[in-house]
């Protein structure tokens, strides 16, 4: 008869658009804009969604949206420097058609280079598309590729559209307390708007701890889950699949994403025990970049110009002043095309990523000297699972910040 076995009182958007309600409600959404909730952002058009399941022709009796805004002034909107929706859209696109033309070259180079087939015709296109996965800046991942009903491989239009949803919602439609009401107003909507400024204190310390640690431990469970179900490759193109398939059918937490995304970056150079257990402690975004950069400076081929000249400049057991160290990277920086480095401390930081040094030592003639103890700062043993060749481009290699 199509009666809910019991009334709903609480109900996510991405099941609320998929039901046909036949009475009347008192409709509350919320979408929350901080850094730890995007998630639960709504675009304008999922709100429209969400209240045309009340199929009554009168509607439903109330409609609240309740949102935070990011409370960023126009005069501070983001620069120029940002991507715009449109950049974005033409990166998605040649990503893709990159892609698909490395795909549809596997048959050429079959008919070029006889001795190559052995190895092309081991090439799983469905697993190309399966992982065709690409993030772009702070945006959910998305598959660029699918397959049509007759195999051929295509752009994954329906998905990038999606991407550029996203792009607005995070960039425009929360930006300011005004924007989500102007827009829909423009829409036809009939608004009644009241600004709300948020109570300071609701929560106690001890409430707030005990909370974080609740958090801190359904976090640590479920990055336990992802490692136990990435375990099961043998591979790492099978720990690769793996990983998106948890991303995308397990629904993780941004937590769990961010764990997911990060392996997926270092698992090709590293062991999965050693890469696991390095990532299973909590990192900023710069000591997540930290490690990034460790590992693929460690991964560097010894004939790579990068770390033929670090390795000249910084020789084991030599001892060098935080002024020698400014001076040497900014020397190698600068015959390589990179930023320089500003300070001392900066300097420091970067040659932890490259090598670890020494706490200070006092040397009376120099001041504060540091030690070149060794080029492998993260203890790794053995050597790298992938080698970055010689002839990559040192430009765009590391993350520095």
């Amino acid at each position: 008869d199509e009666m809910l076995p019991k009334q709903i009182t609480f109900m996510t958007s991405t099941y609320f658009v998929g039901i046909d309600i036949s009475e009347q409600f008192h409709l509350i959404s919320i979408s929350e804009s901080t850094e730890q909730q995007t998630h639960t952002l709504l675009s304008e058009d999922r709100l429209e969604q969400i209240v045309g399941r009340c199929r009554i022709q009168d509607g439903v009796y109330s409609e609240t949206i309740v949102y935070k805004s990011r409370e960023i002034e126009p005069d501070t909107y983001p620069s120029s420097n940002s991507l715009s929706q449109e950049d974005i859209k033409i990166k998605i696109l040649r990503d893709a058609s990159t892609l698909i033309n490395h795909i549809n070259t596997i048959p050429k180079l079959e008919e070029i280079f006889s001795n190559l087939r052995p190895w092309l015709r081991n090439t799983n296109i469905d697993d190309i598309i399966h992982n065709s996965i690409y993030k772009y800046n702070d945006l959910k991942p998305v598959k660029l590729l699918r397959s049509n009903i007759n195999g051929e491989v295509q752009v994954a239009y329906l998905n990038i559209d999606n991407i550029l949803i996203q792009h607005n919602t995070l960039t425009y439609l929360y930006l300011t307390k005004h924007a989500l009401r102007e827009i829909l107003s423009s829409r036809g909507h009939i608004i009644t708007w009241e600004d709300i400024q948020e109570e300071a204190g609701r929560i106690s310390p001890q409430n707030q701890e005990n909370i974080n640690e609740h958090i801190m431990r359904v976090e640590e469970n479920e990055t336990e889950r992802i490692i136990g179900h990435l375990r099961n490759g043998n591979s790492i193109q099978e720990r690769a699949s793996l990983a998106n398939d948890f991303k995308f059918n397990s629904h993780p937490s941004p937590n769990g994403k961010q764990f997911i995304d990060r392996f997926l970056e270092l698992q090709i150079f590293v062991d999965f025990d050693s890469i696991t257990e390095k990532l299973t402690q909590r990192m900023t975004s710069n000591q997540y970049n930290a490690l990034y950069n460790s590992v693929k400076f460690w991964a560097l081929s010894e004939r790579h110009p990068f770390k033929i000249i670090f390795k000249e400049k910084f020789p084991l057991g030599i001892r060098k002043t935080g002024r020698d160290i400014l001076e040497n990277l900014n020397t190698i920086f600068s015959s390589l095309g990179l930023m320089s480095v500003e300070s001392n401390k900066k300097a420091i930081s970067y040659m932890k990523m490259f090598c670890t040094l020494s706490d200070r030592i006092r040397d009376r003639s120099r001041g504060n000297v540091y030690e070149i103890l060794d080029y492998n700062v993260n203890g790794f043993h053995g050597e790298p699972a992938s080698i970055i060749e010689a002839n990559i481009p040192i430009s765009g290699l590391f993350r520095f910040t």
